[in-house]
């Protein structure tokens, strides 16, 4: 991110301080599940039983839910206490909290990705692409209405405040607003409001981006028998992150009031967003999967100037 920086004209020096600022303080919360200590010192009282699985999961579940209460008792802002608060042990997807500048990183999508074989790009589509959607979260448009210490606070200045607000208002116009999608026979028509997956929507531009671009230029690992090169790799394995096996039908609700996009419409909003996307498969400029026009990552803004007229008169 402090190389993409550099390359950030729209950002004056009272701006990029408080961005620089923001990254120097922002923390990562793991839970402490990855504690042996501390996971044979609170599971000590359930003796398991591999031929008894439901009797393993009462107990488990049951102790779980007296170490969850007996948190609340700590201090609120240590992790033992968010983190249970935030997450659960099969969350998916990390938990920005903008007033502590942390945030959490579920223990299900962890674990599976720090196989050292695996080739870079598969193992920065997940676990790294998590990080960097945090740090997209950050510079969202409600991150950026705190500073470095989680207060609210004015983190763009009067001459970066208009290049801010011209990339949400293309981002809004950009946006499809009515969706469909067929499943089992059925078609689907759906009517979204733009801004309610806004934050999610820049914050997985900038991921995609940011993490791909750590290791765009490293030799890679090849997978066998697969015929896709590495930034293939890397675009298909984050897809995958997004899979669900939740049918349309049971997400009626999080569909109209939630702020976050369905799997296959999060993927065509990074993908048709994404430069490297393109050129990875060869898209040709105004395909679908290629439009002229894209929503472009945090901090590579372009540069919009105020001018007298667009100021409010009295």
């Amino acid at each position: 991110m402090k190389e993409k920086l550099k390359e950030a004209v729209w950002l004056d020096n009272k701006t990029l301080n408080q961005v620089e600022m923001k990254l120097k303080f922002m923390s990562i919360e793991l839970p402490q599940m990855f504690n042996e200590s501390f996971l044979n010192t609170s599971l000590e009282e359930c003796s398991l039983d591999k031929k008894h699985y439901l009797k393993d999961s009462v107990c488990l579940v049951r102790q779980y839910q007296t170490l969850l209460y007996s948190r609340y008792t700590l201090d609120p802002h240590s992790v033992d206490v968010m983190w249970p608060h935030f997450l659960t042990a099969f969350s998916t997807q990390s938990v920005f909290i903008y007033g502590l500048n942390s945030f959490m990183i579920p223990m299900a999508v962890v674990s599976p990705v720090y196989d050292s074989e695996l080739p870079r790009h598969v193992v920065m589509a997940k676990l790294g692409n998590i990080v960097a959607r945090s740090i997209g979260h950050n510079f969202d448009s409600t991150g950026v209405k705190f500073d470095a210490a989680g207060k609210i606070g004015i983190m763009l200045s009067e001459d970066t405040n208009p290049s801010y607000d011209a990339v949400i208002g293309d981002s809004n116009m950009q946006f499809q607003w009515t969706k469909s999608h067929k499943e089992n026979s059925r078609f689907y028509m759906y009517l979204l409001q733009p801004e309610l997956t806004l934050n999610q929507r820049l914050s997985d531009i900038t991921a995609a981006n940011l993490s791909l671009s750590t290791i765009l230029e490293r030799k890679d690992t090849e997978l066998p028998w697969v015929p896709f090169n590495s930034r293939q790799v890397y675009f298909i394995s984050l897809a995958q992150t997004f899979c669900s096996k939740k049918k349309i039908s049971d997400v009626f609700t999080t569909l109209y009031e939630g702020t976050t996009l369905l799997p296959f419409d999060r993927v065509m909003n990074l993908a048709t967003n994404s430069e490297q996307f393109a050129i990875a498969f060869s898209c040709a400029l105004g395909a679908n999967m290629h439009p002229e026009f894209k929503v472009p990552p945090f901090p590579l803004f372009e540069k919009v100037e105020t001018s007298f007229m667009d100021m409010d008169t009295y």
